[in-house]
């Protein structure tokens, strides 16, 4: 894993993307800002599997966001019922 870092490293900062993850669970966790946040972890998280699937690794991305559409409905299930 260090060695992908390496590599990714030239192209991308990795440290930019941490911030970004850690940044949208704190937000996720905050009530007033979870609905704005739970898009925000969709689309990185939805990037993030597409990335593994096309890299033949596990869909860990997909779980996780699984989890958080889960969670979401559990929290506000009129988020995804239609009016």
């Amino acid at each position: 894993m260090i060695a992908q870092e390496k590599n990714c490293s030239d192209s991308f900062p990795l440290s930019l993307l941490r911030i970004l993850k850690i940044s949208c669970v704190l937000l996720y966790l905050i009530p007033k800002t979870w609905k704005i946040d739970f898009f925000l972890l969709c689309g990185y998280l939805g990037g993030s599997g597409a990335i593994e699937i096309s890299q033949h690794l596990a869909p860990t991305g997909f779980i996780l966001l699984t989890i958080v559409w889960i969670g979401a409905y559990l929290r506000n299930p009129g988020l995804f019922l239609k009016d």
